[in-house]
């Protein structure tokens, strides 16, 4: 009997969650000229995993909160809108969302990775294009507001909204780098803040760079945090198989 946990996932599956295959590598993480909180740029290798195509929405949020019976998060002064991104979410309800969809949210690397391309880079500031109007909603065409996902350009692994709409929680705590090669990085195992990456509506442009970091407490909760839904090629697997 063949195992097809063994045959490789086309981009022909349709995938569940509007999740995209990242195929891991090598590649240098950080930048040498931005702040000091994005340098040393030091070589991560990845592992293979899936990404949702957008950030998770108001609409999703709600399907969790309505199964689960956790309350919906604030709502913000623009109102709720079932296809912008779910946001005053903490880092604790971002996580127990992905959770419940047998997931977990990504390692700063995996977003980092995920938002130049992946293996398909073609080294932007923002992800997707050097132009930040063309692929993210900021301070400087959002009127202060979220806007519906996937609305602007999407980048090189066709994912959306990488750059700007709202900053998106990542699983690790913040702290410096430390310079060395690492493989599947998690962060360090100690402090209380946990890293947001990519800009906001709320944003300049130059916090909508790829390799921008932000160190925030876990239950920090804001109009312009949100965050997106990372899998492991084992759980896709197996999901696929159920089908």
């Amino acid at each position: 009997m063949p195992n097809n946990l063994e045959k490789p996932i086309t981009s022909e599956i349709e995938l569940p969650d509007d999740l995209v295959h990242v195929e891991g590598a090598s590649f240098q993480m950080g930048s040498d000229n931005g702040p000091d909180s994005e340098k040393p740029v030091h070589e991560v290798t990845l592992s293979d995993f899936y990404i949702s195509q957008y950030p998770i929405t108001v609409k999703q949020y709600r399907l969790f909160c309505d199964e689960t019976g956790k309350p919906m998060p604030k709502k913000p002064s623009w109102g709720w809108r079932s296809d912008h991104p779910i946001l005053n979410v903490s880092w604790e309800e971002a996580k127990a969302y992905c959770e419940w969809k047998n997931g977990r949210l990504p390692t700063e690397a995996e977003w980092e990775f995920s938002a130049i391309g992946g293996k398909k880079k073609r080294v932007y500031k923002y992800s997707g294009s050097n132009q930040a109007k063309d692929v993210a909603w900021y301070e400087k065409n959002a009127r202060s507001q979220t806007y519906m996902v996937g609305k602007k350009t999407a980048n090189e692994l066709n994912l959306f909204d990488m750059s700007g709409n709202v900053w998106e929680w990542c699983i690790d705590r913040y702290a410096s780098y430390n310079g060395e090669p690492q493989n599947n990085p998690q962060g360090p195992t100690e402090g209380n803040k946990r890293v947001l990456r990519g800009g906001s509506w709320n944003c300049g442009d130059y916090r909508l760079r790829i390799t921008v970091r932000r160190g925030i407490d876990s239950k920090y909760k804001h109009s312009d945090v949100g965050f997106r839904l990372v899998k492991s090629k084992e759980v896709v697997r197996t999901l696929l198989l159920e089908k």
